[in-house]
């Protein structure tokens, strides 16, 4: 089904109506490179549907940005991750992930980040307390970036205690970008190598924080 435009003396029979008017309040399209090559002067506030069997399957407008986007004003729900870092040693010096994890950001989303773990003293360290963290791949133990200062905590005061922390903070994206993160950890006394193990990581698009972009 091609996108319609009405010419002055189109003569209208059922079929071309059931075609291109009923079927194209909001037009169907398999794939967004079609939608743009078809839908060549969108205007603001125009939908569209993707039919592409996927998860970028579902109803689109045409923002004031110029863009197509999912509804601006709703919530978008999970945003994939790269992948969930692995375990990693820590101890009174900032140490990270030994491998970052990615997701696709839009400007002016705000983003809610859940994220949990397991501290492992497995070299029976006592009396201290760690500090688990997300940072930005810029960060270096000397210099740490941290994407917000909401962490998690525990404190051991027994010989191989094991202790499961979560917690959430909100990121609003300033860009259009790409993010990489990583987790970051740290002792507040011991030298001895302790073990922070990943367990928990959603992110969730809980909405817009200003205009489109």
């Amino acid at each position: 089904m091609p996108y319609t435009t009405i010419n002055s003396g189109d003569y209208i029979e059922s079929s071309w109506a059931n075609a291109n008017v009923r079927d194209q309040v909001v037009t169907p399209f398999s794939t967004a490179g079609i939608r743009n090559s078809t839908i060549t002067s969108p205007v603001i506030g125009m939908l569209s549907t993707l039919t592409t069997n996927t998860v970028t399957e579902g109803l689109y407008e045409y923002t004031s940005a110029g863009t197509w986007r999912l509804p601006w004003n709703l919530p978008w729900g999970y945003v994939a991750i790269s992948a969930l870092p692995g375990s990693f040693s820590f101890n009174n010096t900032l140490s990270f992930s030994t491998s970052t994890f990615t997701f696709p950001a839009i400007n002016n989303r705000n983003y809610l980040v859940s994220f949990g773990g397991e501290f492992n003293n497995g070299a029976s360290v006592t009396g201290v307390t760690d500090t688990a963290t997300i940072h930005t791949s810029a960060s270096t133990a000397g210099s740490p970036v941290p994407v917000s200062y909401a962490g998690i905590r525990a404190s051991f005061y027994n010989a191989s205690a094991q202790e499961t922390r979560s917690t959430s903070f909100v990121f609003t994206s300033t860009s259009t970008a790409t993010q990489t993160w990583k987790f970051g950890a740290v002792s507040n006394a011991s030298a001895t190598n302790q073990t922070f193990i990943p367990q928990l990581l959603i992110i969730q698009d809980i909405g817009p924080q200003g205009a489109p972009a």
